[in-house]
C-alpha cells in the first residue's frame, strides 16, 4: 500500500496523518467506511453533525469545504456557536477535528481555498459524470485517512458539496447523506440572519451562481440575476428576485442530490415523521457499526424580515428559468426528473407561505408593526442622543473658546499686576525723592526765615547807622539789590 506526498498549489505540505492516496482512489474498504453528511446553509446541518460528535468513536468534520480552513491555525480554533447569533446546538468549538491537519505555517493540509465556492460545481467527465480535481480527491482523502489513523470512524459534513455528492462519491465511496430543509423554512432563515446583521446566506445565493460558467442552471441564473441587477452583492438585501434565484439554485442542488445521495432526509421529516428517523438511525448504524440517534429532532421557523411581495411572479419565474436551464442545449441531468421535482417544490412553497399567511400572517403584522414601532423609537433616541451629543460638542466647544479668553485674560492681568508692581516701585521711589525734596524744602523755609531775621535786623542796623550819620553807608546794599538776591534764593528753594 503506497503512501505519497500531495503537492497542493505552489506548497508542499505533509500531513500528520499521511494521505493513502491509492486507498482512497480505489474505493477500499477502510475509505467506504466514511459518512459524508451533505446539505445547505440553515437546513440544520450543524445539529445532524453535532449528534455525530457526541460518539467519539466518530471523528465528525465540520464543513470540509470552508473557507476559513485556508487560513485555521491552533491560535483560531475557538470559532463556536456562541460567536454569532447561529442557533445551533451548544458543541465544542466547529474545527476542533482539523486540529492534527493544520500545516506549521497555518492553513489544514492540502485544502485550497477555491474548493469553497470555485469548485463548487465540478468538472465533468467524457461522458458527463461529476468528478473531483485530483486536490479535492487528495485533501478529502487525508481527512479519511486521519480519521482511520486515529481508529475512528470519518464523517465529513459541509454545506458546499451538494453538486460534488457523485463525485465524492466515486472518489471515496461511503455513506452519502442529503439533508434538506422546506425552502420557505430555509428562505426564512436566511432573512431572520440578515435582520440580524448577518448578510453571508443571502450574499452566498449570487456568489454560488457566480461561482462557475460551465454549469447550465448556473448560467441561466447568472443571465437573470444581471438583468434584475443582482450581480454587486454589496447593499443586497431581501426580496422577490433573490428569492428567485435561491429557490432555483435549491431546487437545482436538491435534484443533484437526489441523483446522487444513497439516502435524502429532510428537517421536517426527521423532525415529524418517526420512518425517516429510523431510515436514517439504520442507515448510519449498518454502514459504520456504531449506534446512533436522532431522537429530539425538532423544527422551527423563523419570522421574515420581508415577506414576498408577488407570489405569483415568484412561482412563474422559478418554472420559467428552470425551463430554461433544461432545454438550453447544455448537459442537464435528468431534465425532465428536475422539472418534476421544481413543479413540487413551487407549490409546497407557495403553500407553505399561504399557510403562514394565514395562520401566523395576523401575529407576524403585529410583530411587524411593534417592530417598526421599536425601530422608529430607537432612530428617535438615535436622533436625540445625535443632537444632545452635538450639543454637547458646541458646549464643550464654547467652554473651549472661553477657556482660551479666560487664559488670554489672565495673562493679561498678570502682565498688569507686573506693570502695576513696576508702577508701584516707581511710586515709592517717587515718594521717596518727594519726601526728600519736602526735607530741602523744610530746611529751604528755615534758611529763609534766618535769611529773613538777618535782613531785618541788618535793615535796622543800617536805618540807625544812616540816622546818626545823616548819609548811607558807604558800600551798603541797596533795598532793591536786596530784594532781587531774596528772589533769586527762594527761586533756587522752590
Amino acid at each position: 500500500m503506497s503512501k505519497a506526498v500531495v503537492k497542493v498549489g505552489d506548497r508542499r505540505r505533509r500531513s500528520p496523518a499521511t494521505v493513502n492516496v491509492k486507498a482512497a482512489e480505489n474505493g477500499a474498504s477502510e475509505a467506504r467506511s466514511a459518512i459524508f453528511v451533505h446539505s445547505s446553509f440553515r437546513t440544520g446541518s450543524t445539529w445532524l453533525w453535532s449528534l455525530f460528535r457526541t460518539n467519539t468513536k466518530f471523528c465528525a468534520y465540520y464543513e470540509i469545504f470552508n473557507e476559513y480552513l485556508a487560513t485555521l491555525s491552533l491560535d483560531t480554533l475557538n470559532h463556536s456557536h456562541d460567536k454569532w447569533n447561529s442557533h445551533h446546538p451548544p458543541t465544542a468549538p466547529y474545527f476542533i477535528e482539523f486540529a492534527p491537519l493544520i500545516a506549521a505555517d497555518g492553513g489544514v493540509c492540502h485544502y485550497e481555498s477555491g474548493m469553497a465556492l470555485a469548485r463548487f460545481f465540478p468538472a465533468k467527465d467524457e461522458i458527463g459524470d461529476p468528478v473531483l480535481s485530483d486536490a479535492e480527491r487528495c485533501y478529502t482523502a487525508s481527512l479519511i485517512n486521519a480519521a482511520h489513523v486515529a481508529g475512528r470512524v470519518p464523517v465529513l459534513s459541509c454545506t458546499r458539496s451538494l453538486a460534488r455528492i457523485g463525485a465524492l462519491k466515486r472518489a471515496h465511496g461511503g455513506l452519502h447523506i442529503a439533508l434538506v430543509r422546506p425552502l420557505l423554512a430555509q428562505w426564512f432563515s436566511y432573512s431572520d440572519q440578515f435582520a440580524a446583521g448577518n448578510d453571508y446566506f443571502l450574499r452566498s445565493v449570487l456568489t454560488t451562481v457566480f461561482s462557475t460558467s460551465a454549469d447550465p442552471v448556473a448560467n441561466t441564473l447568472q443571465r437573470f440575476a444581471r438583468s434584475a441587477e443582482l450581480a454587486d452583492t454589496d447593499g443586497l438585501r431581501p426580496n422577490d428576485d433573490v428569492l428567485i434565484c435561491f429557490l432555483v439554485l435549491h431546487i437545482y442542488l436538491e435534484h443533484l442530490a437526489r441523483l446522487d445521495a444513497d439516502l435524502v432526509v429532510s428537517l421536517d421529516g426527521l423532525a415529524e415523521g418517526a420512518e425517516e428517523r429510523a431510515a436514517l438511525e439504520t442507515a448510519v448504524t449498518a454502514h459504520s457499526g456504531l449506534p446512533f440517534s436522532v431522537a429530539g429532532a425538532k423544527s422551527t421557523i423563523a419570522a421574515p424580515d420581508l415577506l414576498v411581495l408577488d407570489l405569483e411572479r415568484v412561482e412563474q419565474m422559478v418554472a420559467s428559468l428552470l425551463h430554461l436551464a433544461a432545454h438550453d442545449g447544455s448537459i442537464v441531468r435528468a431534465p425532465d426528473v428536475l422539472l418534476d421535482l421544481g413543479i413540487r417544490r413551487i407549490a409546497e412553497f407557495a403553500e407553505r407561505y399561504r399557510a403562514f399567511l394565514s395562520q401566523a400572517g395576523a401575529l407576524h403584522g403585529r410583530w411587524r408593526r411593534d417592530r417598526d414601532r421599536l425601530a422608529a423609537e430607537a432612530e428617535q433616541r438615535a436622533q436625540d442622543h445625535e443632537r444632545f451629543l452635538g450639543e454637547s460638542r458646541e458646549v464643550l466647544n464654547r467652554c473651549s473658546t472661553l477657556e482660551a479668553e479666560l487664559a488670554t485674560v489672565e495673562e493679561a492681568l498678570r502682565a498688569s499686576l507686573s506693570h502695576g508692581a513696576s508702577l508701584e516701585a516707581a511710586v515709592a521711589a517717587d515718594n521717596e525723592v518727594r519726601a526728600g525734596l519736602l526735607t530741602s524744602l523744610e530746611h529751604g523755609a528755615a534758611e529763609r526765615d534766618e535769611l529773613h531775621l538777618a535782613l531785618a535786623l541788618y535793615q535796622q542796623r543800617l536805618a540807625s547807622y544812616e540816622r546818626s550819620r545823616g548819609t548811607p553807608l558807604p558800600g551798603s546794599l541797596e533795598p532793591a539789590d536786596v530784594a532781587s538776591r531774596w528772589n533769586e534764593v527762594m527761586r533756587r528753594l522752590k
